[in-house]
């Protein structure tokens, strides 16, 4: 029995296969331990400050981030043993270049 694929699925599985193929040898695994490293050592985990997405994110009664992002960061930094610290930048860019 011959099974027939629509040629547009089969196209985008081919895609998604050569994708996530071509894409393995991109993952640069050699600076995940200086990553982790570096945040444990100054016991801060830095990230964007978040854009107001509700209810991924909203601002509380207190002026503080909150919502479900912002918690699974707090728990992410919580086992880590840190603090989380937000950071903005002048040009509104998500990326953070530390000097």
């Amino acid at each position: 029995m011959e099974v027939r694929m629509h040629p547009v699925k089969r196209l985008l599985i081919a895609i998604a296969i050569a994708w996530a193929a071509l894409s393995v040898p991109l993952a640069d695994h050699s600076l995940a331990g200086e990553v982790l490293d570096h945040i444990r050592s100054t016991g801060t985990l830095r990230s964007p400050a978040p854009d107001i997405w509700p209810p991924q994110v909203i601002k509380n009664e207190k002026g503080e981030y909150d919502g479900f992002d912002v918690e699974v960061l707090r728990e992410v930094a919580r086992r880590m043993g840190v603090k989380v610290e937000y950071v903005t930048n002048p040009d509104g860019s998500i990326i953070t270049w530390d000097e």
